[in-house]
Formats: C-alpha cells, structure tokens, sequence
C-alpha cells in the first residue's frame, strides 16, 4: 500500500471513489446505483477472460496523491503520524449490519509475467471498492489492514531492531472512505480488540459479523504478519472484546483462512460466534482473480440484501461457493479453486457434535488395544485424503494429518458393520449414528469442489494421523547417517559424475559422524575418491565401494549403536509430536489417537 490518506486535527479524512461516465468496473455494473448493485449481485457467475492486467483498483486511485501519511524526523527514524478518530459522529440510520474485515496476510505471486498483491494488501484494495455500495445503506465495513512493506522503526537500534506493521482500519459508510485509525501494530490480540470495539460500537443493536484473513493451521490457531493467535487466546480476545462493549458472540464469524473447517476450532469459536463460515481445506491464491474466498461478492450480497438473517448470510457463502465465486474466473485451472471446501457451522449445534466425537473416541481407543484392530484401522485411515498441510516431513520434523470427519465415519462405519474390527459392536455402530447424525445437524451447509472427494466430505475436520506419521521407520531413515547417504547414493539426481564435488560435499557431516564412532575413516576416504574421480568409470568404482563400505560400517557394533538411538530418538519424535498435537483435541478422541501409537 503506497499511498493511503492521512487524518489532520481540523478535518475528518474521507474518500469516495471516484467512478467517470459510464465506468464499468470488475464486475459489469455500469452505474453505482442500486439498479446496479442488484445487476451485479444477480448475474450468474460465468467464465470469462482474465486480463493480464491486476483486476484490483490500486489505493491510488481510492485517494488523491496529495493525502499521504503525514511524516515526521526524530532520532533518525521516519515515522508515521498515529491516526485515532474517536468516531463520535452517528451512522446516518440504525445499522443492520456491521462487518469487521480483519486483513492480516500479504504476500505476492507472479501472473502474467508480473508480481501482484494477494492477501492482505489485495482484498483491501476490493472491499474499499464497495465504498460506492454503501451510500444509503444500513451496512457499515469496517476494514482493518497490515501493510508488511511500511513499518515503523520498531524497538532496540540496528540489527536487532524490531519491525512493526503498520495497521490502517477504514470505516466503510454512507458511500465513504474514511481512515479512523492508523499505528504500528502492537499486537495481534491488541488489534483485534480495536477492531471488534469499534465495530461493536458502531454496530448498536443490529447485527455484528467479523472476517478474518489470515494463515490457519486449525487447532494449532491462526498467524499473520503481527503475530500468533491460539484458538484459546483467540477465544479469550473475542470473548472479552465482546464483553467490553455489551455483546455475548458475533452473529457471524467466517475464516478466510486455510484449514479453519475443524472440529476443534469450531468447538472452541461456539461460545464467541453464532454461526462461523470456514474452509477444512487450504485456501488457494493463484492467477490475478483468485485469493480464497471472493470476499468482495460476499460483501456485495450483504449490501444488496441487509435484511439477510446471520443463517442465511452465512448460507450465501456456501452458495456463491457452489455457483463459482471463489474460482477462478477463466477455468483456467480445472481442478484448484480458491475454496475447495466451503462450510456454514451452526455453532449453537456444536456442542453436542464435540461431545458424540468424544464418546466415539473413548469406545475406540479401547478397540486399539488390540494389535489387529489398530492394523486394520491403520488401512482404513490410509484410504482417506488428507488436507494440505504447510511445511512438511524433514529432518526430523513431523506434519500434522487433518481428514474429513464425515468420510472417517462412513468408512468406519462399513468396516465395524463387515466384522473388521471382529465381532459386530451394537455400541460402537450407535456411537458412530449419533456423531453422524450430531454432525448433520451441525453443518447447516456445505460446498465441496467435484475432484478429490471433496463433494463427499462433511465440512468438518479432525486430527487423524496414518501411518506414515506414527511409524517411526521413514523418519529413522530420514534422519540416521546411514540412511541419508544411502538415499544418496540411490538417487541419479544426486549420485552422478557432474555433480561429484557437491555429491560429497554435501555428505561430509554424515560420514565424520560414522567414521568418528566406528573408527577410522573408511566412509570419509570413498568421498574423498568420490570427489577427485577423473572419469565416469572412477566415479562408478568409488560410489560402488562407498556403499559397501558403508554396509560394513552399519553392520559393526558401533554402527548398530548408531541405529540404535536413532530409532529410540525417532521413536521418541514421534510419541512427543502425537501428544503435542492430541493435547489439542478433546480427551475422548486424544484417548483414540494415544492408542494408536506403536507398543
């Protein structure tokens, strides 16, 4: 964000956006007229072609050039003037709705040979767009945005300073732009809280909903550019923000976030939102038109239609999910969409869904104490798609494994009925009908994409590890000496004459460490031979004596004390990051998933 207004002492800062003749903007509508809102928001969501132009108004043309934040010296450091409006000024009618948008990530991706915003600076950019929207209109947006390439100095002084975000909320009314609060960011719960308190205000007895666009990691919580938020100090912030300003939950919570479509976050927001809107997926940014959910259509539907009830607003999403709102727009990737799951959670129906998840999760951990069974629960896991997960399984570290909760029990509904789990249990298959049938009434709508199975899943999902994550085998592999060199040496990527130097180079730790326990310096020396190779046929002879020296090694005592404690620390891995990570869930279901571990 270059350019953003600046608020003075004698003057409220506003902006409309200026519209000329007959502009006809992203969406086809040519007059910001209520006859064009409802043409906008009625058009049926067709392919189109994308422009290779950024289809987003840049902040330079929301305000004027000549408004930028004011700048002043002082002790070397150019900082921005704080921005605080007390907003004593009253909404021109009672408001119906008002929406805090909290934007909290940003981040950049090349489309047609150029870099253009996505996250935070991007959807900021879209809803101020509906500045126009709002004129005469019970809806007030609140927009509060991170901008990650503006920061004050921070604290402490040259490399180990710390950079601050600056945070700008808009207020969004009455056909107006206006800037009420601009500062470094002070914290992610501090933040939030301003947000929430003003919105709250503003809002008065109508209806309150909150947006949050952020990275979501599910039970693990939510992060942006400012921080770290647990699902427990985001409850807290919430909860108390709430309280603060007269309010028992939001009406309407919706994550713009990946993986927030989880049991335990939904647990958890049900005594903060009403109804909460979520993806179980991760969202996807790809192209000029595609950042996770279309928030700027939502939006437009709210505005078109403020009278929408918190159960039917959220079903929109669902259903402007279903027709394509969140795809792209030209087709152009077949089988990505922003959302590829999309659920509505009526959180006042949660509560009971938690507590049949928990029951089912005591019965079965039980079942797991049979060896036969956790084999066989093992393979029916295994069948199911897992969602995307950031990061990865390397050196050591582990990923968690979020399914589909609905497809879970449909499976392991078949296999307790075909006497996979021995004898058919009358408890268990009850159990399994009331989480199933808790969970319906629970999701009061879903949009799953037509690939991956995800129109068959449920909205809703749980930790539910395979067995790649409770074997310890890949991981020993992974991370033992021998292991390492030995995928190495198997690899034509990595073992090859022109790659020699590096090929050795980068096996130099792994060999000292064996050579340094098992004596002498046999693997060291068939890397040394390895790197001075003059010819393909040298390499081949020094590759082939390095894996038999290196079998040599494996096989002495030393080097299966080596193995030896790699496999009890990977073993050790592997047990701590399950209770790490069960400790999230509730103690029904931490008990199943404790059970699987190997014994």
């Amino acid at each position: 964000m270059k350019e953003l207004a600046s608020v003075s002492d004698s003057k409220e800062n506003t902006a409309e956006i200026v519209t000329s003749g007959d502009n006809s903007g992203e969406h086809g509508f040519n007059r910001l007229t209520t006859d064009g809102l409802r043409a906008f928001v009625e058009q049926p969501l067709l392919s189109r072609v994308v422009s290779p132009e950024p289809a987003y108004i840049q902040f330079a043309q929301l305000f004027p050039r000549d408004s930028e934040p004011q700048i002043r010296e002082g002790d070397g450091n150019r900082l921005l003037e704080t921005v605080s409006l007390s907003e004593s000024d009253p909404p021109i009618s009672p408001r119906m709705w008002t929406m805090a948008i909290q934007l909290t990530s940003s981040g950049t991706l090349e489309a047609d040979g150029q870099r253009v915003n996505t996250g935070a600076m991007r959807k900021s950019e879209e809803i101020l767009r509906l500045a126009k929207l709002t004129e005469n209109s019970p809806v007030t947006l609140y927009v509060q945005s991170v901008d990650v390439n503006r920061s004050d100095s921070g604290e402490g002084d040259g490399m180990h300073s710390v950079k601050k975000p600056i945070v700008s909320t808009y207020r969004v009314e009455g056909g107006k732009v206006t800037l009420v609060e601009q500062r470094p960011s002070q914290s992610p719960q501090t933040d939030l809280e301003s947000l929430i308190g003003r919105a709250s205000r503003r809002a008065g007895n109508g209806h309150l909903g909150l947006v949050i666009q952020s990275h979501g990691t599910a039970e693990s919580g939510i992060y942006g550019d400012t921080g770290k938020l647990s699902l427990e100090q985001l409850n807290e912030t919430l909860a108390r923000s709430l309280r603060v300003n007269g309010r028992n939950a939001l009406d309407l919570l919706n994550f713009d976030s990946c993986s927030m479509g989880n049991l335990d976050v939904a647990s958890s927001m049900s005594g903060v939102a009403r109804h909460m809107v979520a993806s179980s997926e991760l969202e996807n940014s790809f192209g000029t038109d595609v950042d996770g959910q279309n928030m700027t259509r939502t939006l437009s539907e709210l505005l078109a239609n403020p009278k929408m009830s918190p159960h039917d607003f959220a079903g929109r999403s669902i259903q402007l999910a279903r027709q394509g709102a969140n795809d792209d727009a030209g087709n152009l990737v077949p089988d990505a969409a922003g959302t590829e799951t999309l659920a509505h959670i009526d959180t006042s129906k949660v509560e009971r869904l938690t507590k049949s998840v928990q029951g089912l999760g005591a019965l079965l951990g039980e079942l797991m104490q049979n060896p036969a069974h956790r084999s066989e629960m093992l393979k029916l896991i295994d069948q199911l798609p897992s969602f995307g997960n950031e990061g990865g399984r390397a050196n050591g570290s582990l990923k968690p494994e979020r399914r589909d909760l609905g497809l879970f029990l449909d499976k392991l509904d078949e296999a307790i009925k075909s006497g996979k789990f021995g004898a058919v249990n009358s408890v268990l298959i009850a159990s399994v009908a009331d989480a199933k049938a808790a969970q319906r009434d629970a999701i009061a709508g879903y949009h799953g994409e037509n690939y991956k199975q995800y129109n068959r899943m449920s909205g809703l999902s749980v930790l539910l590890p395979g067995s790649t994550t409770y074997s310890a085998e890949n991981l020993i592999a992974e991370t033992s000496p021998f292991g390492i060199i030995a995928y190495a040496t198997d690899s034509p990527k990595f073992a090859n004459f022109d790659s020699r130097a590096d090929f050795a180079s980068g096996l130099r730790s792994e060999a000292e460490q064996i050579d340094q326990q098992v004596g002498g310096d046999r693997i060291s020396t068939m890397l040394k031979k390895i790197s001075t190779a003059q010819t393909p046929t040298e390499f081949d002879a020094a590759l082939a004596q390095l894996k038999q020296q290196l079998r040599v090694s494996q096989e002495s005592p030393a080097g299966r004390e080596i193995e030896r404690m790699v496999r009890l620390q990977a073993n050790e891995t592997v047990k701590d990051h399950l209770r790490r990570r069960s400790a999230l869930s509730t103690p029904g279901w931490r008990a199943f998933l404790l059970a699987m571990q190997e014994r």
